[in-house]
């Protein structure tokens, strides 16, 4: 009796230890094939599937990709490894992608080029870009980076950077919250090292998986469309949601070429805005009109003379005070309604 069960025990270990990279390869195809025939209906997707592998090719007019997956990998140790490579024809790009899933489902991926461009009304160049990310312990890590990153349109717009990094962190911050932090660095030539950090806390998940969605559809929807004005107003029923719930956004640090520093906090559900720092008025203006002119997509004379007047009008209300070519930033939006009332 004892001999046949440990039989049945050795035979049950075997069909487990043979039989699960076949099933994890059945589960890669089961869940990407229609996934990738939905999104690329005109694309050639072939797919190779092994006992301990996968391969997966994909060739399209402005696409060309292909992985190769492990099933139950010794190096990383994890359930699966993947390598590949995809060539973006209208970008001009070849990306690197590699990643894995380990043992305790805990996940990382990461991305490289060796320069990418990103055309349109504005143009981003990056060179040496990288992306990684990282899933594990109920939290989603993304560093980002790039040796330079130039941002510039046809107007004469331009904002050079060196050194850009991003890092970027989901977690759980309650029992029915989650908390998002986001922090960019990148110094322009010469300069000290600029830095933003944010911290998104007290965000409501189920809001927030709305604000996503809505923001997926408004970008694959044409203006005017039924399908846009259903995303617009999705958009804004779900940030409704979120500053009623009791979101709060921080503002950890925002440092220009290290001669400007402010720090706030934001509570839309309380209408509520607080700043304080202050700096160089030289800087500031540098920085608001380079970013203004690319966002309204007007020549940086024109841009530099609007951030000129709207400061003026925040120092003449007394909100940014200035001395010399130095300003002071004290606010606190409650507190002022308060007094005005």
């Amino acid at each position: 009796m004892k001999k046949t069960l440990i039989v049945l025990a050795l035979l049950v270990v075997v069909v487990l230890v043979l039989g699960t990279p076949a099933l994890i390869g059945s589960l890669i195809h089961g869940q990407a094939a229609g996934s990738l025939e939905e999104r690329l209906p005109e694309a050639d997707i072939r797919w190779d599937r092994g006992w301990f592998r996968t391969a997966l090719n994909i060739a399209d007019e402005d696409l060309r990709a292909d992985f190769d997956f492990s099933h139950v990998s010794l190096t990383p140790p994890g359930w699966l490894t993947v390598d590949g490579r995809v060539v973006l024809g209208a970008l001009g790009a070849t990306v690197e992608v590699s990643g894995h899933v380990g043992p305790a489902l805990d996940a990382d991926l990461r991305a490289s080029a060796p320069a990418l461009t990103v055309p349109g009304i504005v143009t981003w160049r990056y060179r040496e870009p990288a992306l990684e990310a990282v899933a594990a312990d109920n939290r989603i890590d993304v560093h980002g980076s790039a040796e330079t990153l130039e941002i510039a349109d046809g107007l004469g717009n331009q904002l050079m950077l060196a050194e850009t990094e991003l890092n970027a962190g989901l977690g759980e911050s309650g029992a029915s919250e989650i908390e998002l932090r986001i922090e960019v660095s990148a110094a322009r030539s010469g300069l000290p090292r600029s830095r933003a950090a944010l911290v998104f806390d007290h965000v409501d998940p189920l809001a927030l998986e709305q604000l996503v969605r809505s923001l997926q559809q408004l970008s694959s929807s044409e203006q005017g469309t039924t399908s846009g004005g259903l995303a617009a107003i999705g958009l804004a029923s779900a940030w409704q949601q979120l500053a009623a719930r009791g979101l709060v956004l921080r503002l950890e640090s925002l440092m220009l070429d290290g001669e400007l520093e402010v720090k706030g906090r934001w509570i839309p559900g309380q209408r509520r805005l607080e700043l304080d720092g202050g700096g160089a008025r030289d800087t500031l203006l540098a920085w608001w009109s380079r970013i203004d002119g690319l966002l309204r997509q007007v020549p940086p004379s024109e841009a530099r003379a609007a951030a000129e007047l709207a400061l003026t009008e925040l120092e003449r209300s007394g909100e940014v005070q200035r001395s010399g070519n130095r300003i002071r930033v004290s606010l606190d939006s409650e507190a002022a309604g308060e007094g005005a009332g």
